[in-house]
């Protein structure tokens, strides 16, 4: 890896990832498919991994579909959905190997993005360039996996902190 900024940013998509996949697995089975605000914790975890997954991408049409994407869309990439639907998402353990796969992702990417890469377009019509892109996509894993994680412990309250706990940079927990 070239330039500090790409390990940085990867030691937080790597931290916070695995935050992700902890508050994924901890949720109680039974509770799935239940409600986290305004949709579903199946919902939530696709989305945030899906949004992940494209925006680690060079650019949208970078972004091809594969077996998570039409697991949980149910429609290849760029196929819109019927009106007023949304994707199915994915089962908890597919869901915490897709979160697997966007780590894997986010270590290749990043492995080979320049500086001058980093300081180029974010690829997505953004008025940000590619290293914000990054820290956008970092904090929209964060808003979800804190949102999930609150969501495990009103449901179970005596959840051991360690179940879900910080992660700091760079460590990835895999169980």
């Amino acid at each position: 890896m070239p330039h500090l900024i790409n390990q940085v940013l990867l030691g937080q998509y790597e931290a916070a990832l695995s935050m992700l996949r902890d508050a994924i697995a901890s949720c109680p089975p039974e509770h799935w498919d239940k409600k986290v605000a305004n949709d579903t914790a199946r919902f939530v975890a696709f989305h945030t991994l899906y949004c992940t997954d494209i925006y680690l991408s060079r650019n949208q049409a970078a972004f091809t579909s594969h077996e998570f994407v039409l697991e949980g869309r149910g429609l290849p990439y760029g196929q819109p959905l019927p009106k007023g639907t949304l994707p199915r998402g994915l089962p908890q353990p597919r869901a915490v190997e897709y979160v697997d796969f966007c780590i894997a992702k986010a270590r290749a990417v990043l492995a080979r993005e320049s500086e001058h890469d980093l300081a180029g377009e974010s690829g997505f019509g953004a008025p940000i360039c590619r290293a914000e892109m990054h820290i956008y996509n970092i904090r929209h894993v964060q808003h979800h996996t804190g949102a999930l994680a609150a969501h495990i412990r009103r449901l179970v309250p005596e959840f051991p902190e360690d179940g879900m706990g910080w992660i700091d940079s760079g460590t990835v927990r895999v169980d």
